[in-house]
């Protein structure tokens, strides 16, 4: 008995414990419990305490242990959910088993996990709630290319259909149109200018504003210095260039791979950016078309991919 007393005597104290002292522990129990009963009534009691103190703390400290553990991974698998802004409905079941995982955990695990991460889920639930909104136009299809763009882009109010019920997905796209919906896109800001030298343009126009931000924004200029020419179509080599500018102009790498676009080309760094942020690709393996024209469908795509 004297010998099992100066055992638990050497344990620490319950607040001392750590989960490296558990093998101390679980041999001081073992000797006790080697004891007879009349031996064991020899045993001090305060030692006797002191180790039920410690296996107490043991079991409180991996009780926290496998909270962290459990909190950890589901902070992880959030973490793991793309931004709410690159959201697409292919990612439903992935935010849903984050969901799960989530609601899975007791109280004190979910007070673990990461807010950051928790936001990141609830972000990408809206996304995903913002994505499944009821689609008004009978012209995009579920499964076109650009569905996800067009919903996007109609309820963020970058633009609205051509009617109540048509997108007009495969109308071709003006200047005006472009920079009003890259105008809307950021949220439309004002402009410290309030006029320009274009002579083609209506001040009263509804793209007024977006084209005056544009310039002073360096996204576009004109087609010369007196016609900004809203109404004219704009290309695949336009759009991209817009986009480009508006990101900033990010430097860029890698070799072009389409043998329609020169390194003089005003549009080429705004090429290589766009394929490798995966804005657009080429109509081909070899050519990007870069003189082709743009679509209403192309272009929200373009900007929703841009984000």
């Amino acid at each position: 008995a004297d010998a099992v007393t100066e055992a638990l005597n050497k344990l620490p104290a319950a607040d001392k414990v750590t989960l490296t002292d558990k093998k101390a522990v679980e041999a001081a129990r073992a000797a006790y419990n080697a004891l007879t009963e009349g031996q064991q009534g020899l045993v001090d009691a305060a030692a006797v305490k002191k180790l039920t103190d410690a296996e107490a703390a043991i079991k409180d400290l991996e009780q926290v242990a496998a909270d962290k553990a459990a909190a950890d991974a589901v902070t992880e698998a959030l973490n793991n959910l793309p931004a709410a802004d690159k959201v697409a409905l292919t990612d439903k079941a992935a935010v849903e088993a984050a969901r799960a995982a989530y609601d899975a955990l007791t109280d004190a695990q979910k007070a673990l996990v990461d807010a950051a991460a928790l936001e990141k889920l609830t972000d990408a639930e809206a996304a995903l709630a913002d994505l499944a909104k009821v689609n008004p136009f009978t012209d995009v299809a579920a499964d076109a290319y650009y569905y996800e763009a067009v919903l996007w882009a109609y309820y963020s109010h970058i633009t609205a259909g051509i009617t109540e019920t048509t997108f007009g997905p495969d109308v071709n796209c003006t200047r005006a149109q472009v920079v009003t919906f890259l105008w809307r896109a950021a949220g439309e800001p004002k402009a410290e200018i309030s006029e320009c030298d274009f002579t083609d343009v209506d001040k009263d126009g509804y793209y007024y504003n977006a084209m005056l931000w544009a310039l002073e924004e360096g996204i576009t200029t004109g087609m010369s210095e007196t016609e900004f020419a809203p109404n004219a179509t704009v290309t695949r080599g336009q759009v991209v260039t817009f986009l480009y500018r508006a990101a900033g102009e990010p430097v860029v790498n890698g070799e072009m791979s389409f043998t329609d676009v020169e390194a003089a080309d005003y549009y080429y760094n705004a090429v290589l950016w766009a394929v490798e942020k995966g804005v657009t690709t080429g109509v081909t393996t070899t050519e990007f078309a870069p003189k082709d024209e743009c679509t209403r469908g192309q272009i929200v795509t373009f900007l929703y991919r841009a984000r």
